[in-house]
């Protein structure tokens, strides 16, 4: 799910149950949509697969933004 409070982008989401899962947020604004993935900014918060619903966040006053959530080992 993806819920914005002020400049606060909070996305929440299902892990796998595998703490060597690293997740991170990855950003664009419509601009960057045809840029390669791993050219998107990344924000420096990860969380680890537990098999729970965890949460990543994006503090930004654009409202022009798009996501993807990167997992990797």
């Amino acid at each position: 799910s993806i819920a914005r409070i002020g400049t606060t982008t909070s996305i929440s989401f299902t892990t796998t149950n595998d703490a060597t899962v690293i997740y991170r947020l990855r950003s664009t604004n419509s601009a960057g949509l045809t840029a390669p993935l791993f050219t998107w900014a990344t924000s420096s918060a990860t969380v680890t697969g537990n098999g729970q619903v965890r949460t990543l966040q994006d503090d930004s006053s654009d409202g022009d933004r798009f996501y993807s959530i990167s997992a990797s080992r």
